[in-house]
């Protein structure tokens, strides 16, 4: 629980982390997409209350490569952009719901390919045209589906729209930044 992420000692989170991600691997992976809009939060919850807690060991998971980091490098790199957004955006002082809002569009902003992201992880050879496509596609199609799921804010779903688009203004707080943001921390 988040609680007991937040009274963790400092020895007691390394595992805690662990748990926590390989719970938040299993149900980004596993839960369908009809059900995201449920299911971000209950997530995005534990995941933030360790960065909270110890921000060097947020970082220390972004950089380091665990075993199973190649096969389901879609939603372990989503959700080491979460972390990596998540202390940028509270960097720039943004509110607490902005913060919330561009944690869980980096946790979502690559829904679509998860999958293909693993996939690519492991491939030899060269793109396909239809990988290829997959990717150019992503962030409209990841759109789409988290639509599908109920997901309403408009300025998350915008921000994953255009997340591989070029430079946008900064305005603190605006979509163009938290696009901005996620496609540098993508």
């Amino acid at each position: 629980s988040c609680e007991s992420i937040r009274q963790a000692s400092p020895e007691q989170l390394p595992p805690l982390l662990r748990t926590t991600m390989t719970l938040a691997c299993e149900t980004l992976s596993k839960t369908s997409i009809e059900a995201y809009a449920s299911v971000v939060d209950a997530v995005a919850d534990p995941l933030m209350a360790v960065v909270e807690t110890d921000p060097d060991l947020a970082i220390f998971q972004v950089l380091r490569q665990e075993g199973n980091y190649l096969t389901q490098y879609g939603v372990t790199h989503a959700i080491h952009c979460a972390f990596t957004v998540f202390l940028v955006a509270a960097r720039f002082g943004w509110s607490e719901s902005e913060v919330r809002r561009a944690f869980n569009a980096a946790l979502t902003m690559n829904v679509s390919m998860f999958e293909l992201q693993g996939q690519l992880a492991t491939q030899a050879g060269p793109l396909t045209d239809a990988q290829r496509a997959e990717i150019e596609s992503h962030p409209t199609r990841s759109v789409l589906l988290l639509e599908a799921a109920g997901i309403t804010d408009a300025d998350w779903l915008a921000a994953i729209r255009e997340h591989h688009r070029g430079d946008l203004p900064a305005d603190s707080g605006s979509v163009d930044q938290l696009a901005s943001l996620l496609r540098s921390t993508d």
